[in-house]
């Protein structure tokens, strides 16, 4: 007991505890509630079961050391030339591998491993592995398919090209503000990958490169970067396909980089069968794309499912939207893509849908490059600071690229919810798109809230057209609407004329506006309890020949429905359907159907029972 041993040879079996041994040949047998501490063996073979327990043991070159069937072994480390099994109901804590072997069998298990050097088996299980050293593959490393990983050391280099895992392979390191570890790229390959609290420099890819996979999850926590980084993969040489969904978390993310979703077609064609779902909680970045960035020169194709991208909070330096860079060939949606912003501060546009940018010049396009959806886009935003345009459609590069070009042939909705949340819109809001390109269906600006918390800056307008649509052929198809749902107060944002050809009020909205024209609406949705008022010139809110709907319930009482200051005009053309029924002109300014009456009078557009 507490004895101190040499062994040179032989076998020695230990049924005692505090024994210090130095262990050069022979067999060390460690059971039945012996503990061995402080062993050094430099060759021999130590066999740690049924209860025994070996603290502190380093294994050198020529020693083996068996951990199974209950044995327990604490704080070893196995050096170069030196060998560690840990085979069925073994337990090892705290081992140091520094150039040894390490051989997890069937039923081992490994509890806080760190790796510096040499090599590893895993059958069993790896819950918590701590990389270190100067290595610059740790293809040994995933191999043995640890649970956890954790960047502890600094100024190293890693490449990781990780195996198909059974379960999430997560990152850790010792924060952002540590020396970053330097690598060529990290690809999930179809694995569940997560980095945490780390700095590093090299790309990272959710997805593979190249060939096909069936998901990508990317998730980043606390994580400085300094290269881009991508959710599906890369095209490099060939084609990649993901056969169901793209799912990337980002929280507090920096580095001042930017991010694609769809990932990056190098040099092959990209497909994703599913959807492209981001999700942004804080953090810093120079541009967000939720679609491929698509390399200079090359002619490739991007199709996606489906794109939903939704931001919390962070700082967004650059462009902010669904769709990716489309330089050369297309992209394309197939299905619905959806922004969702509940907070954040954005210096740059926000769009909802593609993003054509061309290659060569204006005067001598390399090629044009288009981006479609083909489905519908929704846009809704219930926070944050925009200081610059936010438009619900696609974005052509005609500024360069003449030719660039973008479709969107379902129909556009933007949705400002200031029901809880500030808005500050120092730009404008475009429902359809910007530069050359058409929207075949049509877009729908609905208002939600509380006028105080929705500030616009002073030439903002709100418009359900699109840019530069009058020299570049973009267009709207369809019915613009401006709709204002349950909305209260002051709406300060400029309507110019011809930006909406429908206005609908709903759910008891009190709106005033001081700077819209409003002759261009033909067809005015009006609900009885909702009143639109201001101080807008004769022009701008004249009803001549329009349609004007109006429904809800009244009871005895006239309810306004328009009040302008300045008056209004209608004449014998103007339409009005009063609660389900077509109603006629008795007099001038007088409509009347069976029970109702509407009443134009002065600057008050009144709706009672007659």
């Amino acid at each position: 007991e507490n004895a101190s041993v040499t062994m040179s040879g032989g076998i020695l079996n230990i049924r005692n505890y505090g024994w210090n041994i130095t262990q050069t040949g022979g067999t060390l047998t460690i059971s039945s509630g012996a503990t061995a501490t402080n062993t050094t063996m430099t060759g021999g073979e130590m066999v740690v079961s049924s209860g025994g327990t070996a603290n502190s043991t380093t294994v050198n070159a020529g020693g083996s050391m068996d951990v199974y069937y209950g044995g327990t072994a604490n704080s070893t480390t196995v050096s170069s030339g030196g060998g560690m099994r840990v085979s069925s109901g073994g337990v090892a804590s705290s081992i140091i591998i520094c150039g040894g072997l390490l051989i997890v069998s069937s039923g081992g298990i490994v509890e806080h491993l760190t790796y510096l050097d040499g090599a590893m088996d895993n059958e069993g299980q790896i819950t918590r592995l701590i990389l270190g050293g100067d290595q610059s593959s740790l293809d040994s490393v995933l191999d043995a398919t640890p649970d956890q990983v954790d960047f502890n050391s600094e100024q190293q280099e890693y490449f990781l090209s990780a195996r198909q895992l059974t379960h999430a392979l997560v990152l850790n390191g010792n924060g952002v503000d540590a020396t970053a570890v330097t690598a060529g790229a990290l690809y999930g390959n179809g694995n569940a990958l997560a980095l945490k609290d780390l700095a590093w420099n090299g790309n990272i890819y959710g997805g593979a490169k190249d060939g096909t996979i069936d998901n990508a999850t990317l998730d980043l926590e606390n994580v400085r970067l300094s290269k881009d980084f991508y959710g599906a993969g890369v095209a490099a040489t060939d084609d990649l396909l993901v056969e169901e969904d793209v799912t990337v978390h980002l929280s507090n993310v920096t580095g001042n980089v930017s991010y694609y979703g769809a990932g990056y077609a190098n040099g092959g064609s990209i497909e994703i069968d599913g959807a492209v779902r981001t999700q942004i909680e804080g953090g810093e970045y120079k541009a967000i794309f939720n679609g491929a960035n698509m390399k200079s020169g090359v002619s490739a194709d991007v199709n996606i499912g489906t794109m939903e991208l939704m931001i919390s909070g962070g700082s967004f330096n650059g462009i902010v939207g669904n769709g990716g860079i489309v330089r050369a060939g297309q992209s394309s949606v197939q299905g619905d893509s959806s922004l969702t912003i509940t907070g954040g501060t954005f210096n740059s546009y926000v769009y909802g849908g593609a993003f054509a940018y061309g290659t060569g010049s204006k005067s001598t396009s390399v090629s044009a490059g288009e981006a479609t959806v083909e489905g519908d886009i929704h846009v809704t935003i219930s926070g944050g600071s925009f200081h610059a345009d936010v438009f619900g459609g696609s974005l052509a590069n005609n500024s360069h690229i003449a030719t660039a070009n973008t479709a969107v042939y379902g129909d556009i909705s933007i949705t400002l919810d200031a029901s809880e949340n500030a808005i500050v819109l120092d730009g404008n809001v475009i429902a359809g798109s910007l530069g050359k390109g058409a929207v075949w269906g049509g877009t729908t600006v609905t208002i939600k809230g509380l006028g105080e918390n929705l500030t616009f800056g002073t030439d903002s307008c709100v418009t359900g057209t699109s840019e530069y649509g009058s020299n570049l052929h973009a267009y709207v198809s369809g019915e613009r609407m401006l709709v204002f749902d349950a909305f209260t107060g002051s709406f300060g944002a400029r309507v110019a004329d011809g930006a909406f050809d429908v206005l609908t009020l709903a759910k008891a909205s009190q709106v005033t506006m001081a700077n819209a024209e409003l002759d261009s609406i033909a067809t005015w949705n009006l609900t009885a309890g909702a009143t639109l008022g201001g101080a807008l010139s004769a022009d701008a809110l004249d009803l001549s020949g329009d349609e004007l709907n109006v429904t809800g319930t009244i009871g005895s009482t006239e309810v306004t429905l328009l009040s302008n200051a300045n008056g209004f005009a209608w004449d014998a053309g103007t339409a009005v359907n009063l609660f389900g029924e077509m109603a006629t002109m008795a007099t001038d300014g007088v409509w009347e159907s069976d029970g109702y009456r509407l009443t134009a009078t002065g600057g008050t557009l009144v709706v009672g029972r007659g």
